[in-house]
């Protein structure tokens, strides 16, 4: 049986992800120790079948501060991660450092990038198959000279890749953004069909190869109200991404609708009708999905040679250090990273 490790990173030490990080590790070994894992965390999975005994050899390298992680089981009153089986914490130069809480500082913002260069380092040397983030500050990044605004393109710049797709999934719903970080009058511009067609192409794959969706359906949003209403409120839906639907509906393995309009579109996949939604822009995809999955929901990264999950929430800096902070959004990310790895699925179908 091979070896399969799953990396993972605190991210900010002044933040909620050693918190977060800690709970949902104890609350993973409880749920193995069952002979079972979250149904909550399953939902976001297609049709897998879970090898228990498989998922318990998978091995957890967790890079953060050995130091903060021990202070926070402490608190919790659990023990250190490091007595959890086939967990390894690898320390950096910042280990043992003052990072206070609820704060970006320096030593921080060093701290977290630093997480990410040593797994990205294992990652390219085959050391690490699948990465579960904790949540960063984006200025720590700037702070560094890291040129990359986040997680998702800097792991994309390292693996070579033009077109990551971010999906966001909770047991209902998934979804995934054309486009992300952009002004909402820059959208029209930056939707291309050669975009779009990148992202629905690496959308299916990946879904197939990380998630067990043999058949992915896709329900494709339009980028007008009412999806342009036959041209009255916009022509994008008529010129080319109506032609474009078609197009690969007919030769992807994968069963493709739309353009629909995004205000039923959402209602009938968190039914069941579709298993995913590829929306347009930012807030089209994301206000759906947080009105359903605030708490739970996961970040997944489509397109890399491996499966990268994190969580779906931020630092969360006037909460960090208190104990409030809620780990069901990183005990999804780290079930549905160990789930992606051959050892846990079935090769059913993909």
């Amino acid at each position: 049986m091979n070896q399969r490790v799953v990396g993972v990173t605190m991210g900010d030490p002044a933040g909620v992800g050693g918190e977060v990080l800690v709970r949902a590790m104890h609350q993973l070994f409880v749920d193995l120790e069952a002979g079972e894992l979250p149904r909550e965390a399953l939902a976001i999975c297609g049709d897998i079948h879970v090898d228990i005994e498989a998922f318990r050899d998978i091995q957890w390298k967790i890079y953060g501060d050995r130091k903060r992680l021990e202070e926070i089981a402490m608190r919790e009153g659990t023990p250190s991660l490091v007595d959890l089986p086939n967990v390894e914490i690898v320390e950096v130069e910042t280990e043992g450092s003052g990072f206070g809480w609820g704060q970006l500082s320096e030593q921080g913002a060093l701290a977290q990038v630093s997480y990410l260069r040593s797994v990205l380092s294992d990652v390219a040397d085959g050391k690490v198959h699948a990465l579960a983030t904790g949540p960063i500050h984006k200025q720590a990044l700037a702070m560094m000279g890291v040129p990359h605004v986040g997680h998702t393109e800097w792991l994309a710049a390292e693996a070579g890749v033009e077109h990551p797709v971010m999906m966001l999934a909770g047991p209902r719903l998934r979804v995934i953004p054309a486009t992300i970080h952009i002004a909402l009058r820059d959208v029209k511009d930056a939707l291309q069909p050669e975009l779009l067609n990148a992202i629905i192409e690496t959308t299916v794959v990946g879904m197939k190869r990380w998630l067990g969706f043999s058949h992915p359906r896709l329900a494709i949003c339009g980028v007008n109200p009412h999806a342009g209403d036959g041209g009255l409120m916009g022509d994008e839906e008529v010129r080319w991404l109506g032609p474009l639907v078609h197009e690969l509906a007919s030769t992807l393995p994968a069963e493709i609708r739309g353009p629909l309009p995004a205000d039923t579109a959402f209602y009938f996949a968190a039914q069941g009708q579709d298993d995913a939604v590829i929306a347009m822009y930012h807030d089209q995809a994301l206000a759906p999905l947080k009105l359903l999955h605030f708490e739970e929901a996961i970040n997944l990264t489509l397109g890399l040679p491996y499966l990268r999950t994190s969580v779906d929430h931020g630092t969360a800096y006037d909460i960090a250090g208190k104990g409030k902070a809620s780990a069901r959004s990183m005990l999804n990310a780290l079930v549905i990273a160990g789930c992606s790895l051959s050892l846990a699925f079935s090769k059913k179908d993909h």
